[in-house]
């Protein structure tokens, strides 16, 4: 007793209070990924259901027109979505974040517009037929992504799915955000660059059929104003 143990407890890493158990940036990458299939849905039966009025009371309206309106509604509620969720998340919850709120909602803007792509581009594909698919790679991803149990502990099935899905790397880069201040180094700096290497591809895929698209409608319109 006269020399009692003395300790001090010291937080090693840093963390922020407030973190959530760490499930913060796996809730956010959940909700962008089902907003992304939601979203790609409701637009389609949206604009269907408008495209026809539109056109029965004699109007024309393009196949092109509808598929780049869709991708403009896609990014407005991408935006709308994250900002929403910095209100919820930061403001409602009080979560911790040690970057500025202002680069999360940039990463997250990203994130959820590449969901968006990512669905859109398998309905573009596959039509009717897609939402077959996409129910699947969403649930794969969700579970693949690392964000709610460690990838290590996870089935074969899983690691070969969170090679080539984009939601483990959102995970890890708002992981990074919330907890790590930011740093590229800390893993950031890989996963924005792989999460852009994705926008990109989806959003150039996209593109690439609205323009295949434009260009059949407008020889077929040459074709008949020709004749």
């Amino acid at each position: 007793m006269d020399n009692p143990i003395r300790y001090t407890v010291t937080k090693a890493l840093g963390l922020p209070e407030h973190t959530n158990n760490g499930m913060t940036p796996f809730m956010i990458v959940l909700i962008t990924s089902i907003t992304g299939l939601m979203s790609v849905q409701m637009i389609n039966g949206y604009l269907k259901n408008i495209s026809t009025t539109i056109r029965k009371s004699g109007h024309l309206l393009s196949d092109t027109q509808i598929l780049v309106t869709g991708m403009l509604l896609g990014i407005i509620l991408s935006g709308s979505v994250a900002a929403v969720l910095q209100l919820a998340v930061f403001g409602v919850f009080g979560s911790s974040h040690s970057t500025s709120i202002w680069l999360i909602l940039l990463f997250t803007f990203l994130c959820c517009m590449t969901m968006y792509f990512q669905f859109k581009m398998i309905t573009l594909f596959l039509g009717k037929w897609g939402i077959l698919v996409m129910f699947p790679i969403n649930i794969m991803g969700i579970f693949s992504s690392g964000g709610a149990v460690p990838i290590a502990t996870l089935p074969l099935i899983h690691h070969i799915f969170s090679t080539f899905l984009p939601a483990r790397h959102m995970v890890d880069g708002l992981r990074v955000m919330l907890y790590y201040n930011g740093k590229l180094q800390a893993g950031l700096g890989i996963s924005l660059l792989i999460i852009l290497l994705y926008f990109v591809l989806f959003l150039g895929t996209c593109i690439a059929v609205v323009t295949r698209t434009y260009k059949k409608e407008h020889s077929k319109t040459k074709a008949t104003s020709t004749s």
